[in-house]
């Protein structure tokens, strides 16, 4: 990974600065974009994993009514994440909502 880096100054209310690395706007890009695959492609594999039944994976309720059979579970990271080692769709889950993140 090439990085541009481009460090600016930002105040702190302790009146120290600190340097900030900052990316290239083509590289920002390039990063989003290839969010934006990955989340596609975690899109298509929890379709096919929920026999192509639509899912708002940000829905807990929706999540937990797929994972769970009942809309009342937590569906909060900290569940998924023990569960993602034997449970491929909390797994996937987990990535969807990651990936999400990232892209917002």
């Amino acid at each position: 990974n090439n990085y541009q880096l481009d460090p600016p100054v930002l105040p702190q209310k302790n009146n120290k600065n600190i340097v900030v690395p900052s990316l290239s706007a083509n590289r920002l890009d390039d990063t989003l974009t290839s969010y934006q695959e990955q989340l596609k492609q975690v899109e298509q594999q929890l379709l096919i994993m929920n026999n192509h039944q639509p899912v708002n994976w940000n829905s807990p309720k929706q999540v937990s009514q797929v994972l769970f059979g009942r809309p009342d579970m937590s569906t909060n990271k900290h569940v998924l994440d023990g569960m993602a080692a034997t449970n491929i769709l909390a797994k996937l889950v987990l990535e969807y909502r990651t990936l999400n993140q990232k892209i917002k």
